[in-house]
C-alpha cells in the first residue's frame, strides 16, 4: 500500500474514533435522541419525511463543504490543502453517521436512546429507518473524502 494509502486509513480510522468517543463520553446519541423524540413526536403522519429530511441534510452540508474543500484543493494545486475543509467537516457530520447509520452498535441500537427518550415502538423504528439511509451513504462519503484526498 502506498504512503497515502495508510494516511487515509489513518484519518479515516481517528475520525471514527472521534465519533465513538463523542457518543461514548459526550452521549451525543442520546441528546440526538431526545432532540428527535421532542420534535418528531407531534407529528403523525410526517415522522418519516422529517427524520429523512435531517438526515439527508446533514448529508448535503457534508457534500457542500467537501465541494467546497474540493474547490479549494484544485486552486492550490495540492490536494491535502482540501483537508482545511474537509476534515473539521467530517469531525462534525462523523458522530450524526455514526449514530444514525444502520449497522449493529450505530443507527438501529440508537432506537434503545430513542426509547429512552421516551418513543414508542413504532416512533423509534419510523425514525431509525428513515434517517439511515441518508447517513449510510454519508458514511461511504466520509470514506470516500479520505480516499480522494490521499490517493489522488
Amino acid at each position: 500500500m502506498t504512503g497515502g494509502g495508510w494516511w487515509s486509513i489513518g484519518v479515516g480510522l481517528t475520525i471514527f474514533a472521534w465519533a465513538f468517543y463523542c457518543d461514548v463520553k459526550l452521549d451525543t446519541s442520546g441528546h440526538l435522541a431526545r432532540w428527535s423524540v421532542k420534535r418528531l413526536r407531534r407529528l403523525e403522519s410526517g415522522v418519516s419525511v422529517l427524520a429523512f429530511a435531517v438526515s439527508l441534510g446533514a448529508l448535503a452540508g457534508y457534500a457542500a463543504a467537501v465541494t467546497a474543500s474540493g474547490y479549494l484543493a484544485h486552486t492550490a494545486g495540492n490536494p491535502l490543502w482540501a483537508l482545511l475543509i474537509a476534515y473539521p467537516a467530517m469531525l462534525g457530520y462523523a458522530p450524526f453517521v455514526y449514530i444514525t447509520t444502520p449497522v449493529p452498535y450505530g443507527g438501529y441500537g440508537w432506537r434503545w436512546d430513542l426509547s429512552r427518550a421516551g418513543a414508542d415502538l413504532a416512533l423509534q423504528r419510523r425514525i431509525a429507518w428513515s434517517a439511515g439511509p441518508p447517513s449510510l451513504l454519508g458514511f461511504c462519503a466520509i470514506i470516500a473524502t479520505c480516499a480522494i484526498v490521499f490517493l489522488a
